[in-house]
């Protein structure tokens, strides 16, 4: 057994995965379980199915982070217990947002992040709510946060410590040094600021794990550090470590972020404090996977397995797919997504035209992605040559040879294993001290290579006016509605 294994936590939507390392990157141990609801019984359930039994097992050197939804949090009080359910990313409170912006100032709304799915706007509607919960909160935990202090096993006492990227949803002020939360927002809502987690970069050191949960898990003597949100976790997972990298995560929706020395605002574009140096600029979808699976499910009538490999064997002419509107890089809330350019042929066999359409919505997803590769390009002054991929699309060999002829670019794949990434910070400090370059030769490495080699000409050609056809198609449906 190595001498010193590093534990990585995923709190996704619907379950949690536990990966087990070694400092060179090999996965010694997995586990993973669904989550039956959103509390927090069930993530502790959860957690404890997916650890692996190695863990208890093994006599070595722990060292664990956890990374979780953004924008989840909990309200807690002096000894950690919870005194409110979750409130999970992908809530809305539209009459609280109402309110919150009739008191709030275009520029502090923008620049706090505020919108109605906001944990700063639902924290506000809690209190007007309910002011009784909101007075016996001692803290505000984002998910991570919490977790990770249960494995603490100890009180959080008179300070509650966050990473920078858990923060942002809350208001935080990522162009100061270092950064702070934005205080106008809570004084403009009357809501106490010193009840949100004290600040830290991911990977600092938060405790020494203790305790029945610990034990049971264990992780008892564990060192345990400073986490971050999922999504920084993926882009990490998928070598996006300095500036000029760039990672797509291919799930449900496509995540794009690119590392970056500065900040040009553009609507298209949030930016995260990089958990190493810079920041993280960063474009979310409307559903791109998701849509895939979708249409060759209760669509087509078959996996999406089957649809893909119907697409390697198809020839044009191709349908071309569009994402919704809804999110990055338009965010037109009525525009859902749409498959046009169809051109039906009645005596093709079936499985051909199920591997049309297929190919189409593969290029379709590569090519809005490919839209962030080139405004990173533009407005951020990179040089894109390889992008890494993760998430769950990143399985299909196919998918990843359309990214790679209609990016035009390298691709590089690191798998589906998202804690990975908020490993790196760790290895970085403390008793690591490794550098960027030792963490991309040993422990991050890309697992599969793409090369764009001019093979899927059809397809190339079909996405090469994408970005001009999406706008307008845009407003074409805004009409209709």
């Amino acid at each position: 057994m190595p001498e010193q294994v590093l534990v990585g936590i995923d709190i996704g939507t619907s379950g949690i995965r536990v990966e087990v390392y070694d400092v060179n990157g090999s996965l010694v141990a997995y586990g993973k379980s669904s989550l039956r609801e959103q509390s927090t019984e069930a993530w502790l359930e959860a957690l404890k199915a997916a650890t692996p039994r190695y863990l208890r097992e093994c006599h070595c050197e722990k060292h664990v982070t956890v990374d979780g939804t953004s924008g989840t949090f909990l309200l807690v009080n002096s000894k950690g217990e919870p005194v409110s359910r979750p409130y999970m990313y992908y809530e809305s409170d539209i009459p609280s947002y109402e309110l919150v912006r009739a008191r709030l100032s275009d520029d502090i709304a923008k620049k706090a992040l505020v919108n109605a799915e906001s944990p700063i706007v639902k924290l506000f509607g809690l209190k007007n709510r309910d002011s009784t919960v909101w007075s016996s909160a001692s803290w505000v935990m984002p998910q991570a946060t919490w977790v990770s202090y249960k494995i603490c096993g100890q009180p959080p006492s008179d300070e509650v410590v966050t990473d920078y990227s858990n923060a942002l949803k809350f208001g935080l002020d990522i162009m100061s040094s270092p950064p702070v939360y934005i205080r106008e927002v809570y004084d403009y809502l009357n809501l106490d600021v010193a009840k949100l987690p004290k600040l830290s970069p991911s990977g600092a050191l938060l405790c020494q794990a203790s305790g029945s949960l610990a034990d049971e898990l264990g992780l008892k003597g564990a060192m345990v550090y400073n986490g971050m949100t999922d999504g920084n976790s993926s882009a990490l997972a998928g070598g996006a470590l300095e500036t000029g990298d760039v990672s797509v995560y291919g799930g449900s929706t496509s995540v794009v972020k690119a590392v970056s020395d500065r900040v040009v605002p553009h609507p298209s574009l949030y930016y995260h404090i990089h958990p190493i140096s810079g920041y993280l600029a960063g474009g979310a979808t409307g559903f791109t996977g998701a849509f895939l699976s979708w249409i060759a499910e209760k669509v087509m009538g078959v996996s999406v397995e089957e649809a893909i490999r119907y697409a390697e064997r198809s020839s044009g002419p191709y349908p071309i797919f569009f994402p919704p509107a809804d999110r990055s890089p338009f965010y037109v809330s009525n525009v859902l997504a749409s498959l046009i350019n169809i051109s039906p042929n009645l005596s093709e066999p079936r499985e051909s035209a199920i591997g049309r359409v297929t190919a189409g919505i593969a290029a379709g997803i590569a090519s809005v992605e490919r839209l962030f590769l080139d405004l990173f390009e533009s407005l951020l002054g990179l040089r894109i040559t390889a992008v890494g991929v993760t998430g769950g699309t990143s399985k299909s060999p196919y998918l990843n040879r359309v990214r790679a002829e209609v990016y035009n670019r390298i691709v590089l794949v690191y798998g589906d294993s998202v804690a990975k990434g908020a490993l790196v910070p760790v290895l970085l400090s403390n008793s690591f001290k490794m550098t960027i370059s030792k963490v991309k030769a040993y422990f991050l490495r890309p697992i599969e290579q793409y090369n764009p080699k001019g093979e899927l000409r059809e397809i190339r050609s079909l996405t090469d006016g994408y970005a001009n056809v999406w706008p307008k198609l845009v407003d074409v449906i805004s009409r209709l509605k």
